[in-house]
């Protein structure tokens, strides 16, 4: 049977650990919060995102603005739109040539991600990576 004194010991013990691994969680959650958004622009033109669907390096915490521009030219319209797979970010709506959006987000999870458009899968799909 334990003594009142070893009890306390590992209350003591257990209370340090715990606002310790609170400490460093929220550190984790917080990580690049008060950073600006950082500000990034894809362009939709000839069927591509800035010509050749770039890379789009993140940083997991910091908050991110991404505008997207439809500057499709020619006599019909092509629509695009803009989604990305797995981190629960809504989808912009179709736009129009000459219309553009904004998707804000904040990046939780370190990873490699897929944005695309929808409305024209294997010919506008880009990877986003979040560090």
């Amino acid at each position: 049977m334990k003594t009142s004194k070893q009890r306390w010991m590992w209350v003591t013990v257990g209370v340090l650990l715990g606002g310790v691994l609170g400490v460093f969680g929220w550190t984790l959650i917080q990580d690049g919060a008060d950073a600006p958004p950082l500000e990034v622009e894809l362009v939709a033109s000839e069927v591509r995102f800035n010509g050749n669907n770039p890379v789009v390096r993140l940083e997991r915490g910091r908050p991110v603005r991404i505008l997207v521009r439809n500057q499709e030219a020619g006599a019909k319209p092509v629509y695009h739109d803009f989604a990305i797979a797995g981190m629960g970010v809504d989808p912009t709506r179709a736009l129009a040539p000459g219309e553009s959006a904004v998707v804000e987000f904040t990046p939780r999870k370190a990873g490699t991600y897929t944005y695309h458009c929808p409305l024209h899968p294997g010919l506008m799909n880009g990877k986003i990576v979040v560090e």
